[in-house]
């Protein structure tokens, strides 16, 4: 998997563009992430979210059904 450091800007309809793509440790979107942090304004959100637009293979159980727990444990109220 890919992921993307991306830049969205909350005062211009939430509108983002990518800074940085194909990073393939997390370690580095991170660190990347916190470097474009240094410059951003206040009214703009960094973030990293995975480079392709893909979905979970529901027929594939073992992901699907991990992904629902984690849903469960992880959802914003």
């Amino acid at each position: 998997m890919s992921l993307s450091v991306c830049k969205m800007d909350r005062s211009n309809h939430n509108k983002y563009e990518v800074l940085y793509e194909n990073i393939t440790k997390t370690e580095d979107a991170t660190l990347l992430a916190q470097l474009a942090m240094c410059d951003k304004q206040d009214h703009e959100l960094i973030f990293i979210f995975p480079g392709w637009n893909r979905s979970i293979n529901k027929y594939h159980r073992d992901d699907y059904t991990r992904a629902l727990i984690l849903a469960e444990i992880y959802k914003v109220d």
